[in-house]
């Protein structure tokens, strides 16, 4: 007999087969290093990624309900199976999606699914 958390943990996986086309594509990158070479004097960068699908909502945020616009904002939240995700995906700093690149200022991980916050872009 299945436990009740492989039986979430299925049923969550189901949700996001039944989104269909509301699903887009998210490629989470992590700049992981930089290196310069004294003798050549290039500086190299590796990049890690990972690209799954996931849900993206934009928000528009209001700090001081329309007293100064400078401080009104775009968040780009996603929202992703936590089973596709690597187990080290807190380290990535930026997704990407539809072209644009949004720095990642939160995650919330319930167990089934990850949630986040992007700026930028």
């Amino acid at each position: 007999m299945a436990s009740l958390r492989d039986l979430v943990t299925k049923q969550v996986a189901n949700a996001f087969t039944q989104l269909g086309d509301l699903k887009q594509q998210i490629v989470f990158s992590l700049a992981s290093s930089r290196n310069y070479d004294f003798t050549t004097g290039e500086v190299s960068e590796s990049n890690t990624s990972v690209t799954l699908d996931g849900v993206i909502e934009f928000v528009t945020v209001n700090e001081d309900n329309g007293v100064n616009s400078i401080l009104d904002g775009l968040q780009v939240k996603f929202i992703v199976n936590r089973v596709d995700l690597p187990a080290n995906y807190a380290q990535y700093d930026s997704f990407t999606t539809n072209g644009k690149t949004y720095k990642i200022v939160n995650f919330n991980d319930n167990g089934y699914s990850v949630e986040g916050t992007g700026v930028g872009g």
